[in-house]
């Protein structure tokens, strides 16, 4: 499953709904460390962080406790993704040493593309439990400072029961919700021709971590009238933390896939 992230490793990604945290002057450098929890059987996760480093030069990073709730109509492209290009990266050191709640490991620099970012030193995944705290010690430079931010990963959800035939407004339920501090992006996607048999067409709603949101009638109209077959929802939570040391921000952005391709 894949659907915009709030942060790429190329790129930073606006999410719609949000609001983005821009609270240092543009000028100052800014890391970023992205995480998204991977299955690897049933109750068993891994993650591959990745860093980016750069000066934040007209560049804005999502904070999950600012969104707002929102959603709109719009073409679904499975391959799409948008975000400015970020040039003036910045170096934080030598490393920066990861911790989950089963395993250590280091992020070293990765130069071999355009993009410089950081990523695990033997190329491998840490095993985590998602909901639970990552530590990450920036080893620091002179572009950089040194410094140490625990942050708490975004957990499982799933959605409660989904009307395909709505009569009027569409709700949507999560259960466990995690409150302001994270927020849920929720792509309902589906096919009005009758003849198709993949979504091409998505209602993207970008909400609070409260456990509720409903779609309005305008919307879920379409989603009522979907070609059967098509309809299905690609969803994630994501949670930011934040540390300034020296004016430099650190953040890590931690995501939550889940999927709904069946509906009662």
């Amino acid at each position: 499953m894949r659907i915009v992230r709030p942060l790429g490793v190329a790129a930073v990604l606006v999410l719609a709904g949000c609001h983005l945290s821009s609270d240092l002057p543009s000028s100052v450098p800014a890391g970023v460390i992205n995480i998204i929890a991977d299955s690897t059987g049933p109750g068993q996760f891994v993650v591959r962080p990745v860093g980016t480093f750069f000066k934040k030069s007209n560049i804005t990073i999502p904070d999950s406790r600012q969104v707002v709730d929102s959603c709109q109509y719009g073409i679904y492209d499975s391959t799409a993704t948008s975000g400015p290009i970020i040039r003036d990266y910045v170096n934080a050191g030598p490393s920066v040493g990861v911790q989950t709640d089963q395993a250590t490991g280091t992020l070293v620099p990765d130069t071999s593309g355009d993009v410089i970012s950081y990523v695990l030193s033997d190329g491998g995944a840490l095993p985590f439990t998602p909901g639970s705290q990552m530590t990450f010690a920036v080893a620091g430079s002179d572009e950089f400072p040194a410094m140490t931010l625990t942050a708490n990963t975004a957990g499982p959800y799933a959605f409660g029961p989904v009307d395909t035939l709505p009569s009027d407004a569409l709700e949507l339920t999560w259960s466990p919700a995690e409150g302001n501090e994270s927020a849920v992006v929720i792509s309902l996607q589906f096919a009005s021709d009758p003849n198709a048999v993949r979504p091409d067409q998505q209602i993207y709603c970008s909400v609070r971590d409260d456990g509720a949101f409903t779609v309005n009638p305008q919307l879920a109209v379409r989603w009522r009238q979907a070609t059967p077959g098509t309809r299905r929802i690609l969803s994630y939570k994501w949670h930011t933390t934040t540390r300034v040391v020296n004016g430099a921000q650190f953040v890590v952005i931690s995501q939550f896939d889940v999927a709904k391709y069946t509906f009662p």
